[in-house]
């Protein structure tokens, strides 16, 4: 009397699917290989009875998946030891890791890339949050440490500016604008405060500059006086004419303390006024 068929188990299955992979391979011509990776389904032939893996990084792989607390574990216990060894190597051959590092980033550009990419939109508000944090934790060391940058490479951060400006001269001029639109207010009370808290040193600096200027700012200014000649002439006497009662008494003060019998009213001297005024 026949046995009934019995399904075949979990392992009869492997074991089928991997021969026909195998039998697959060997149609195609492709060399003869007895054993599929357990990690990656790469048909490899092993070398012994132990070589479950077609290579060491599948290998590791499957380790790590199946070790993972335990290796947690012994990091979390080890962690001090682990990272004086880590500097300790890092500082013994600091020059071959960099040259490693530096030819490894420059063959696998794109694939470092799209992984940062995956990474960083699949962990975006991790990453905010975590930086946040980290800035707020370490304020004084991050201001320390770029303000040491700066003074170690300050002729280089002028040129990448200066060519990134040139570059995007129309774009950071549209970025500025719409910010100034958007913070309007915001930037008053910050420049009216910095102005309140350093009158002294603003004036120093705008008496330098002046000296130092004269003639650079004289040239600017007739150049502008001569093309909007009409323009600021409008805006004088309508401010005359809305200021009328301020102008006289700053002129009769002006005349008390001058000793001046006559009236000022030379046009010129009224803009003077009144732009000194304002």
């Amino acid at each position: 009397m026949a046995k009934p068929e019995q399904p075949p188990s979990p392992k009869q299955g492997d074991r089928q699917e991997r021969q026909s992979v195998l039998c697959a391979g060997a149609k195609a011509g492709t060399p003869e290989a007895s054993r599929l990776c357990p990690h990656c389904g790469t048909p490899f032939e092993p070398v012994s009875e132990k070589h479950r893996y077609c290579r060491q990084k599948c290998y590791l792989a499957a380790y790590r998946a199946a070790n993972r607390l335990r290796i947690a574990a012994y990091l979390a216990a080890n962690r001090g030891k682990i990272t004086k060894r880590s500097a300790a190597y890092f500082a013994a051959n600091r020059v071959r890791i960099a040259k490693r590092t530096a030819a490894y980033s420059a063959r696998n550009r794109d694939t470092i890339a799209k992984r940062h990419a995956s990474y960083y939109a699949a962990n975006r508000d991790r990453i905010v949050k975590q930086k946040a944090g980290y800035r707020a934790a370490n304020r004084d060391t991050i201001s320390r440490h770029v303000a040491s940058y700066r003074a170690a490479n300050r002729d280089k951060i002028a040129k990448r500016r200066a060519a990134y400006n040139a570059a995007n001269r129309d774009k950071i001029a549209k970025l500025n604008a719409a910010y100034r639109i958007v913070n309007r207010d915001k930037i008053a009370e910050y420049q009216a405060a910095y102005r309140a808290a350093h009158r002294d040193i603003i004036a120093k600096h705008s008496a330098a500059y002046n000296a130092a200027n004269r003639g650079r700012i004289a040239k600017r200014k007739a150049a502008h006086y001569a093309a909007n000649q009409a323009r600021i002439a409008k805006r004088q006497a309508a401010y005359c004419a809305a200021n009328r009662d301020k102008i006289a008494k700053y002129q009769a003060a002006y005349r008390a303390a001058h000793r001046l019998s006559k009236p000022i009213n030379k046009p010129h001297y009224q803009g003077r006024m009144s732009s000194r005024i304002r």
